[in-house]
């Protein structure tokens, strides 16, 4: 449990066990012992997800949250995803994404499910960035996933 200090989970965590995101590396969701609000609504589920401290909700209550909040979709195809900084030059950003539970399988060309997704993951990115930063990341995204997936396909054609 590298996300605290000294191994121990605080005692208002309990690790969930199955958060339907198996597919989804890095992410740890926990169940609180008393629920909190994020951007209006009540949860007693929080996830953490590299620098991302998010709460998943039905797709229509977090396009809600995303319209409340006025955050602005980025400029990556691949996945749905919604910013808006609290401070443009440093940061943090909140934002909107779909989990990616698919995404390699996707970037391979395997068969997925490609209509909206069922939920979404609302929260606050705490990287220290700028907006302008973020969204030149952002336009690249594409780009480099594909990138990644020659390179994959090329590591896999080579072991045949």
């Amino acid at each position: 449990m590298a996300l605290f200090m000294g191994g121990a989970v605080p005692a208002w965590l309990t690790p969930v066990d199955d958060d339907s995101h198996d597919r989804m590396m890095g992410l740890e969701t926990f169940d609180l012992k008393e629920p909190i609000t994020v951007f209006g609504a009540p949860t007693t589920r929080i996830s953490f997800l590299q620098e991302w401290v998010v709460t998943e909700r039905d797709y229509g209550a977090a396009l809600a949250t995303i319209q409340k909040e006025g955050m602005k979709r980025a400029p990556i195809k691949l996945t749905e995803q919604y910013y808006r900084f609290v401070d443009p030059e440093a940061g943090p950003m909140i934002g909107a994404f779909a989990p990616t539970d698919d995404a390699l399988a996707m970037l391979l060309g395997m068969p997925v499910e490609t209509a909206k997704p069922r939920t979404m993951f609302v929260g606050c990115n705490y990287t220290v960035a700028s907006q302008d930063e973020f969204l030149d990341a952002a336009s690249k995204a594409d780009a480099i996933a594909g990138a990644a997936v020659q390179d994959i396909e090329g590591a896999l054609e080579g072991e045949q």
